[in-house]
């Protein structure tokens, strides 16, 4: 269940068709097999270089696709007609999980097990509720609307000028990239278009 175990056009597909959680998944999907081996291999090393037991390591590195990327790898296998990547790509919700799946796998002791639930724990980046971040945004600076100009989120949001700002946000609503709504013909701001931006934004920054 490695990366390995799974052809490199896959992960290069679920790379290409759906929304990656982490940083990590976006660098390694998108890899050929010679990549994805050669940065596998790396990662065993330092792991083990770390004092990290063989079976704890191997299984982090098998279960740890899995966990991070659940999401999009579930959303790709809906989508898919291969009736044998299920069983390669199996579903995996949680830490506990992942641990009983890698334990069937492999012998792990409970140390061991113990050792990996921590790993994993400390490779799932946290988690950001963009929504509740964008209500809060909107009741701090503009109180309880629905919406709002983007000039207005330009005053608020824009470094280096709010004029260039709103121009370049503006490109965004007219190519349907966040979602929003008009009004006497001019696009507004809502909650969900901050949300959305926020989400944006943060991807971006990550990727820097």
């Amino acid at each position: 269940m490695s990366m390995d175990s799974v052809a490199a056009p896959i992960w290069n597909e679920i790379a290409k068709t759906q929304k990656l959680r982490t940083q990590w998944a976006r660098e390694r999907f998108p890899m050929d097999e010679e990549q994805i081996s050669k940065a596998d291999d790396q990662e065993a090393k330092l792991l083990l270089n770390q004092g990290m037991e063989r079976a704890v390591m191997c299984a982090y590195l098998d279960m740890k696709p899995l966990l991070l990327e659940r999401d999009a790898i579930q959303a790709y296998l809906e989508t898919s007609n291969d009736p044998y990547l299920p069983g390669a790509l199996p579903e995996v919700n949680s830490v506990n999980e992942a641990v009983i799946l890698a334990s069937q796998d492999r012998p792990l002791t409970p140390s061991q097990q113990k050792q990996l639930s921590e790993l994993l724990h400390a490779a799932i980046p946290p988690e950001i509720d963009f929504d509740a971040l964008a209500r809060e945004f909107f009741m701090c600076y503009f109180g309880d609307v629905p919406d709002v100009t983007i000039r207005d989120l330009s005053r608020v949001l824009g470094v280096g000028g709010a004029g260039r700002w709103a121009k370049k946000f503006r490109a965004f609503l007219e190519v349907g990239m966040f979602p929003s709504v008009k009004r006497a013909g001019r696009y507004r701001v809502t909650l969900a278009t901050l949300a959305a931006w926020f989400d944006f934004e943060s991807s971006r920054r990550q990727k820097s």
